[in-house]
């Protein structure tokens, strides 16, 4: 079944298609939106977003669930030996939960602290009383020493009755002090406090009339919880849901999408409207006569040159195009490279 990936801001106002056509794969973006990691029977991928390329890491089966250090260069996966870890630029591979007695589906849906010191992830053993199963948390410094990580770990939190059978079930806070928690036994968002020791419930499921709670994801101002709604009082819904990460009403962002899988800040998303400024990143850049690089070249802008957002996106030749309109009313298509604009103050 082939996959597509999409983003929408926060306030519903931007909203863009970034890649179809993929295998189905559980996956983890990065925190700056440029990269995808998709993890599938047939191994580990790394989808660049900007050129549109697909590399193959590593060929190892039966590895799922999956998460980037905050630095990008490792990622943190789960396989059917446990959790390990892979360095993207050694590719080096080591298991992370050796010795910690959670054998078999030890450390599934791991997810890698904004900080880069803890991994979160959950445990479910072969049933649902196993005073075994809950959540945990573990300091990555015991890398340096593997027999170290028994001693590292904390936890488990929520309790033995929680399912964990699906996966994006976990999310940092951008502090690295909090979790949100899908809990799929009864449809609700619980929210682990690490500082505290303390469990509570931000989003009760049945009391809104919401099942089918999937994916949770922390906005990257701390603020928000967004995370996604199967069906709404009987009726098939499919739609992303925010709530204050302090407590309050969810509402609906927008219906018809699909699941959560991350939050992320894209800077200066284009909207058609918006004047940006083209900064001192980029000298000549050309505005073309189609979103294409055997385009004609119409102008070439240069840094101070205001430009005004008429349409797009559109995808072509590696690139994301954007047709604009120059200070002196030629309009024509330029790349996407976010460093290259900066928005004008209304």
């Amino acid at each position: 079944r082939a996959m597509s990936y999409g983003v929408i801001s926060l306030d519903g106002k931007y909203q863009s298609e970034l890649v179809t056509g993929l295998e189905t794969a559980l996956d983890a973006f990065t925190q700056d939106g440029k990269y995808l990691a998709l993890s599938n029977h047939t191994g580990l991928y790394i989808y660049d977003l900007d050129m549109n390329t697909v590399v193959l890491i590593s060929q190892e089966e039966y590895c799922y669930w999956l998460d980037w250090s905050p630095d990008e260069n490792q990622i943190v996966i789960s396989c059917a030996e446990g959790l390990k870890i892979i360095s993207l630029e050694s590719n080096r591979t080591m298991l992370l939960t050796t010795g910690l007695g959670l054998s078999g589906s030890a450390g599934e849906n791991p997810v890698w602290s904004p900080n880069g010191q803890w991994v979160a992830f959950s445990f479910w053993g072969n049933n649902r009383d196993d005073s075994r199963n809950g959540v945990y948390v573990m300091t990555v410094d015991c890398l340096e020493e593997p027999a170290t990580c028994a001693d590292a770990i904390k936890g488990p939190f929520i309790g033995p009755a929680m399912n964990f059978d699906m996966a994006s079930t976990i999310a940092w806070s951008p502090d690295s002090q909090q979790l949100a928690v899908v809990n799929y036994k009864d449809d609700s968002i619980q929210i682990i406090n690490l500082q505290r020791g303390v469990v509570s419930t931000l989003v009760e499921g049945y009391g809104y009339g919401m099942q089918g709670l999937s994916g949770v994801a922390w906005s990257p101002d701390g603020k928000w919880i967004v995370f996604g709604v199967s069906v709404l009082n009987g009726e098939l819904l499919f739609g992303l849901y925010l709530i204050p990460s302090e407590g309050g009403t969810p509402y609906l962002l927008r219906s018809n999408l699909g699941d959560v899988v991350d939050c992320f800040t894209i800077p200066t998303p284009f909207v058609p409207g918006d004047a940006y400024i083209i900064t001192d990143a980029r000298a000549n850049l050309n505005l073309r006569e189609q979103p294409s690089l055997d385009g004609a070249v119409l102008k070439k802008l240069q840094p101070g040159d205001t430009i005004t957002i008429l349409e797009g996106p559109v995808k072509a030749d590696g690139y994301t195009w954007w047709k604009m309109r120059a200070d002196d009313g030629i309009e024509g298509w330029a790349v996407d490279i976010p460093e290259w604009y900066a928005p004008v103050n209304q």
